[in-house]
C-alpha cells in the first residue's frame, strides 16, 4: 500500500511538473511569437499649422516725392543717377544729373522765333492803324457828302415852297409866270436827292459798322492782334521754360538728410516733370508691413485671417506680435497687410530678413492621432481586450478612417473613430486584423 501511494504521489508530482513546464513553454513561445506594439489613447483637439510668409516689403508714411515744378514741353535726358534705393544721403547731395547742354540750340531757335513774332506784331499794328485811319477818313467824307446833299434838299424844298406860294397868289391876278422854273421838275429833283440821301446813309452805317467791328476785333485780313499776341505769349513761355530748365534743373539735390525710398527713372530716360523722379523719407522706421502671397497662400488664408488676425513677426530669431489688418487680390497679385505695436524694432532690418508666421488652427476633431499610427495612409489598428486560453488577451482590429487636416505630427480624423479608443502607433513587426498583440513595456508613452 505504501508503495502504491508513493508511485501515485510521484506520478502526480511528475504531471504537475510537466504541466508547469508546458505552460511555461507555451507562454514563452507565445511571448516571442506575438507582435509587441506601442499604443496611444486617442484624444480630441485641433490641428495647428504654422504658415510662414517670406516675401515681405515695408511701407513708410513719411514719403515725399521730388519732381520738376511743373510739366515741361521739352524733356531733359537723365545723364546720371548718383544714388540707389535704400541709400542714406545728406542735404545738398546730388541725386540726379540732367543733360542741359542740349538746350542751347532750342533756346537760340525759340529766341529767333520770338523776335520774328514781335516784328510781325509791330508790322500788323502799323498796317492795322493805317487801315483804321483810311476807313475813318472815308466815313468822314461820306458824312460830308450826306450833309451837303441834305442842305441841297432843304434849299430846293424851300424854293419849291416859295414857287408854289407865288403861283397860287398869282393865279387870281392873271400874273405872268413865264420866268418861274417848273415846280414839277424841281419836285422830281428833290425826290431823287432824297433817295440818294437814303442810299448814302445806308452806306455810312455799313462803313461805321465795318470800322467798329475791325477796331473791336483787332482782325485784319483774317489775322487778329490777339492771335499774334497769343503766339508771342506762347513762344515767350517756351523760352522762359527752356531758360528755367537750363538754369535750375541741371542737377537734382537732396533737400534734407534722408533715405532714398524709390527711384522712378533710369539713366538715358527723357523726363518732362509730369511724374515723380524719386521718393525719399526722413525716417527709416516702417509704418506697415506687406506680405506678397502666392495664390495657394492667399486661398489658404483669405477666410481664416478675417477672424484670426494675430500673427508673429520674426527676424533674426526675435519674435514680435503682429496684427493682420487686411488681405486682398489686386491687379493679379495677392497682398496681406500687417501692423505691430512698435515698428522701431524693425529699424535698419532689411525686409528680406523678416518673415510672418501665422498659426492656423483647424476645426475641433474628436480624434487626433499620431501620423505614425496610420497604416498605408488609410487605416488604423484599434486595441480590444478579450478573455482567451491564457486569460486576458489583446486583439487588434483594422479600422478604415477618413483623414482631415494634418501637420507634421498629428492628423485629424473625420470618420472611423469615436475618440475614446486606444490604437497602435508602433509595432516590432507586421500585424493584421484580429491578431493578438502584446504591449511593448520597454517603450513608455
Amino acid at each position: 500500500m505504501d508503495i502504491k501511494k508513493k508511485i501515485a504521489k510521484r506520478i502526480t508530482i511528475t504531471f504537475l511538473l510537466i504541466m508547469i513546464l508546458v505552460t511555461f513553454s507555451s507562454k514563452t513561445i507565445i511571448y516571442f511569437t506575438t507582435p509587441k506594439v506601442v499604443t496611444v489613447k486617442i484624444q480630441g483637439g485641433q490641428i495647428s499649422n504654422d504658415q510662414v510668409l517670406k516675401n515681405i516689403s515695408y511701407s513708410f508714411s513719411e514719403t515725399t516725392s521730388i519732381k520738376f515744378d511743373k510739366q515741361y514741353s521739352t524733356p531733359l535726358k537723365v545723364s546720371k543717377i548718383n544714388s540707389k534705393e535704400g541709400n542714406s544721403v545728406n542735404s545738398g547731395d546730388i541725386l540726379i544729373t540732367f543733360d542741359t547742354n542740349a538746350l542751347s540750340d532750342p533756346i537760340s531757335q525759340t529766341q529767333d522765333d520770338l523776335n520774328i513774332l514781335k516784328k510781325d506784331l509791330s508790322d500788323f499794328n502799323t498796317e492795322f492803324t493805317r487801315n483804321l485811319e483810311d476807313q475813318l477818313s472815308a466815313i468822314n467824307d461820306k458824312s460830308d457828302e450826306i450833309i451837303q446833299l441834305q442842305r441841297q434838299i432843304n434849299s430846293n424844298s424851300a424854293l419849291l415852297a416859295n414857287m408854289n406860294t407865288v403861283i397860287n397868289s398869282s393865279l387870281d391876278e392873271n400874273a405872268d409866270l413865264t420866268n418861274i422854273d417848273d415846280p414839277a421838275t424841281l419836285s422830281q429833283n428833290i425826290d431823287a436827292d432824297k433817295k440818294q440821301l437814303d442810299k448814302l446813309k445806308v452806306e455810312l452805317t455799313r462803313m461805321q459798322e465795318d470800322y467798329n467791328s475791325m477796331k473791336n476785333s483787332g482782325i485784319l485780313n483774317g489775322t487778329s492782334v490777339s492771335e499774334i499776341q497769343k503766339n508771342i505769349n506762347k513762344k515767350q513761355k517756351e523760352l522762359d521754360d527752356l531758360n528755367n530748365l537750363s538754369s535750375n534743373y541741371s542737377t537734382i539735390k537732396a533737400p534734407v538728410n534722408c533715405t532714398i525710398a524709390k527711384i522712378y527713372v533710369q539713366e538715358g530716360d527723357m523726363y518732362d516733370g509730369s511724374a515723380p523722379l524719386l521718393d525719399y523719407r526722413t525716417s527709416d522706421i516702417p509704418t506697415k508691413i506687406t506680405a506678397n502671397l502666392t495664390d495657394e497662400e492667399y486661398n489658404n488664408l483669405k477666410d481664416y485671417v478675417v477672424t484670426n488676425p494675430k500673427c508673429s513677426i520674426v527676424s533674426f530669431g526675435s519674435t514680435n506680435d503682429g496684427t493682420i489688418t487686411g488681405i486682398e487680390r489686386k491687379d493679379n497679385n495677392n497682398y496681406m497687410y500687417i501692423t505691430m505695436s512698435s515698428f522701431d524694432k524693425l529699424k535698419n532690418i532689411n525686409p528680406q530678413n523678416v518673415s510672418i508666421k501665422i498659426q492656423k488652427n483647424s476645426k475641433k476633431y474628436v480624434a487626433l492621432i499620431p501620423n505614425e499610427a496610420i497604416f498605408q495612409d488609410s487605416y488604423v489598428y484599434v486595441l480590444n481586450e478579450i478573455t482567451g486560453f491564457l486569460g486576458k488577451e489583446l486583439i487588434v482590429k483594422k479600422v478604415e478612417i477618413v483623414k482631415g487636416e494634418y501637420n507634421s505630427k498629428y492628423t485629424g480624423v473625420d470618420q472611423g473613430l469615436l475618440g475614446n479608443e486606444t490604437i497602435v502607433k508602433g509595432t516590432d513587426r507586421e500585424i493584421s486584423n484580429g491578431q493578438m498583440v502584446m504591449i511593448n513595456t520597454k517603450v513608455t508613452e
